[in-house]
């Protein structure tokens, strides 16, 4: 279902006032509730995408901090996107940030020390 808003102008107090208006570009035999459930199902499959990488996130970074160019590129390999990726750590709220010079860590709070320690260690 298209439409455009144009506007006319109406009367108000003496003076012509541009007033929008709905102009439906298009007929269909769809009813309001058939068009929302067609928005919903299709919304569905993107959702179904978030969950996966809320349940991908804290599994991968279990080990300890990752770069995060790589978990994109493991997320996907998965089918997960980069937004996706980024909507889930949002969502999530416990995985934290820092930017080093290879690039953007991501990371579990507690999984952090222990994998920098390795890290530090290794560039001696």
């Amino acid at each position: 279902m298209k439409f455009r808003t144009p506007t006319k102008p109406v009367q108000i107090q003496g003076k012509d006032v541009p007033v929008p208006y709905a102009e439906w570009l298009h007929s269909t035999d769809e009813d309001a509730n058939d068009v929302m459930a067609l928005e919903k199902e299709s919304r569905g499959n993107k959702n179904q995408q978030i969950d996966k990488a809320r349940l991908f996130l804290p599994m991968v970074l279990e080990k300890g901090p990752r770069l995060a160019r790589e978990l994109f590129n493991e997320a996907k390999a998965e089918g997960i996107s980069e937004q996706q990726l980024k909507r889930a750590k949002y969502e999530l709220g416990n995985v934290q940030t820092s930017k080093r010079k290879d690039g953007w860590i991501w990371y579990l709070p507690g999984k952090a020390q222990e994998k920098t320690f390795l890290v530090d260690e290794v560039e001696l």
